[in-house]
């Protein structure tokens, strides 16, 4: 499968002008909250609701996934409970894989047309996002392992342990790990603990070799000389989503 090249953008600060501070802020990412679910009789769901701090209009190809181990994801992208809400959900077999989401800042934008200021920094992210100017992709991970509580990429009995600490807890108790809810009722029980059992010892699937990444092109060329009074850019296209 081909691997839609991806944009990262180089930002050289040659002479910075007053009124390059000036710039409005766009739209802001508040939060991405990931649901991972096991659902009896239902099937998997691996999910993401993405908050923005006001509504936006998204562009059909502007949220997109990516995994080290499989390539492009599919998504199926639907508005939230509000406009400023959207709920992406991604194939039931990104089960056991490692995400990344790429939000396209050009692609989200708010009733003015400001696109997303959408920075984000931090493992895990800290939000609200932004720099102070429009037009900063967002990209997040998310490792879709059920049963890794501790977050390290695999499920042991002491991942276990810790999710049966938490039974009898709910969403908004301070002992709710929601890491530990996997059919997603918004509470910690015994199914929590079965459903996550079949889990241990299984670890991230590995990334694949076939996966490399390449430079495709670089603008302006290696010939070329920027010169500018405020602020320029060197925009360099990958073939693959990179992190900011």
């Amino acid at each position: 499968m081909r691997h839609t090249a991806v944009r990262a953008i180089l930002v050289v600060i040659l002479a910075l002008s007053p009124t390059a501070l000036l710039a409005q802020s766009g739209p802001l990412l508040i939060n991405a909250e990931w649901l991972l679910s096991l659902p009896s009789g239902v099937g998997a769901r691996v999910s993401t609701t993405l908050e923005f701090s006001e509504p936006v209009s998204v562009d059909a190809d502007a949220i997109r996934a990516w995994s080290p181990t499989r390539g492009e994801l599919p998504t199926l992208v639907t508005v939230g409970v509000t406009s400023n809400s959207r709920v992406v959900r991604l194939p039931d077999d990104a089960l056991g894989h490692r995400i990344l989401l790429w939000i396209d800042a050009t692609g989200v934008t708010n009733s003015t047309g400001l696109p997303l200021d959408g920075d984000v920094i931090g493992d895990p992210p800290s939000f609200p996002s932004g720099n102070g100017f429009p037009g900063g992709d967002a990209i997040l991970t998310f490792d879709a392992l059920p049963g890794d509580i501790d977050g390290d990429g695999e499920v042991t009995v002491d991942d276990l342990i810790a999710a049966r600490q938490s039974i009898g807890s709910c969403s908004g108790d301070p002992a709710f790990e929601p890491r530990a809810d996997l059919d997603s009722d918004g509470c910690i029980a015994a199914n929590d603990i079965r459903l996550a059992k079949p889990w241990i010892g299984r670890s991230l699937a590995q990334a694949n070799p076939g996966l490399v990444q390449q430079v495709l092109d670089v603008s302006p060329t290696g010939h070329s000389t920027i010169r500018a009074t405020s602020l320029d850019t060197v925009e360099v296209t990958f073939a693959l989503p990179v992190p900011p």
